[in-house]
């Protein structure tokens, strides 16, 4: 949803520029800030969207890449957390940074308890075993 708004970001801009237009509308008009907002959140979820296409491309989904996903969400969520939301000059940005430390926060903690699972000797030794292993790794990284 987010992307599709910035696709057609510029045509929504053009249609409010009519007066009667924007004063029908001026409660559901976005301005700079909120576009902002939008483009940190479709960038904070595009690591998901690259997951779930990730797994989904796959017939046969093994441990490997269930591993591979999980861990580089989890990096996805420390990258957030870390972030230093007084880096940001105007109000604008450090909302949408909070908004995604926020849950960034809560999705680590949910998912931290799985990790433990993913790291166990069977777990490696099966993603060991997995001969695409490796092609996984160098497909979800980049």
């Amino acid at each position: 949803m987010y992307i599709q708004a910035l696709k057609v970001r510029d045509a929504l801009n053009c249609i409010i520029s009519d007066r009667m237009v924007a004063a029908e509308f001026k409660d559901e008009i976005l301005n700079n800030e909120d576009w902002y907002h939008i483009e940190g959140m479709v960038e904070w979820l595009d690591v998901f969207a690259r997951v779930c296409t990730f797994l989904s491309g796959s017939k046969y989904p093994t441990l490997s890449m269930a591993s591979l996903a999980f861990n580089r969400l989890l990096s996805h969520f420390n990258d957030f957390l870390v972030k230093d939301v007084e880096i940001c000059e105007s109000h604008s940005p450090r909302l949408t940074l909070q908004i995604q430390q926020e849950a960034s926060e809560r999705c680590l903690q949910y998912s931290i308890k799985y990790q433990e699972n993913l790291k166990s000797k069977p777990s490696r030794i099966a993603m060991f075993l997995d001969p695409r292993y490796v092609k996984y790794l160098i497909i979800l990284l980049h």
